[in-house]
Formats: structure tokens, C-alpha cells, sequence
């Protein structure tokens, strides 16, 4: 008896661990694929040179260039209250598929810019009903406007 005992523990143990690691593997790999759609909104921000004042320009590129590469990543939006408030609280814009993109103006001309970009990352737990966001921010380089 004290055997069977002794194997029901272990096989508990196990199968605690395999759990947790499974768990944080997941994390791991979705804080990765967040952390690559950060940059590669970054990088269509820098290469359109992208104007957050003009509204036809945020039209043009956030939902022509990128919310089309978030659906086609994969990047799942819910539209979860936190996240709202987050890009509210940072003076941000949100797009469609959930990317935060805050201007901030350099000088007092507000032809020279950079844009902070936050990604989130939506840990659900569902049995409790319970959602953790975690923001993965990031910031483009100075991007400058000609002169009107």
C-alpha cells in the first residue's frame, strides 16, 4: 500500500509541473510574437513617416498597412476595458485590431515627432473569469515633416 501511495504522489507532482512549464512556455511564446508585432508596426510608422494629426494619413496607414498585418499574424484584439484605458490614460490613439499609438512632439513646431507604440499582451484565465494585460511599448525613432 505504502508504494501505490508513494507513485500517485509522484505522478501528482509531475503532472503539476508539466502544467506550469506548458504555462510558461505559452507566456514565452506569445511575449515573443507580441514583441515582434511591436516592431514591425514601428518599422511601417518609420518607413510611411506617418503623421498622427492628419486623419486621412491615420486612415491610410494604420488601417491600410496596419491592421491588415496584425490579421494576417494572427494577433488576437479583445476588446478588453484595461486596454482602453491604458491608451486613454497615455493621451494614445487606438487602432481597430488594438495597437496604442502615442505622438509625442518634439519642440514647439510639432513638425518633428516620435511615436511610442504599445502592444498588448492578453493573458486569459478563464476558469477564474480573470484577464492580465501586460503592455509592450516601444518607441520610433525622430521622425521630422517638412515645413508648411
Amino acid at each position: 500500500m505504502r508504494d501505490a501511495f508513494g507513485s500517485t504522489f509522484m505522478f501528482k507532482l509531475i503532472i503539476i509541473f508539466l502544467v506550469f512549464y506548458v504555462s510558461f512556455m505559452t507566456i514565452a511564446v506569445s511575449y515573443a510574437k507580441v514583441f515582434r508585432i511591436k516592431n514591425e508596426v514601428i518599422n511601417i510608422l518609420e518607413q510611411y513617416q506617418f503623421d498622427s494629426n492628419n486623419l486621412s494619413e491615420w486612415n491610410n496607414i494604420v488601417n491600410g498597412k496596419v491592421d491588415p498585418y496584425l490579421s494576417s499574424f494572427g494577433y488576437k484584439y479583445t476588446n478588453n476595458a484595461a486596454i482602453s484605458k491604458i491608451c486613454n490614460d497615455k493621451h494614445g490613439r487606438l487602432s481597430d485590431n488594438g495597437v496604442c499609438i502615442v505622438r509625442n512632439d518634439l519642440g514647439r513646431s510639432g513638425r518633428s515627432v516620435y511615436y511610442n507604440v504599445i502592444v498588448y499582451l492578453v493573458i486569459s484565465f478563464p476558469i477564474f473569469s480573470q484577464d492580465f494585460v501586460i503592455p509592450i511599448t516601444g518607441e520610433t525613432t525622430t521622425i521630422n515633416f517638412p515645413q508648411v
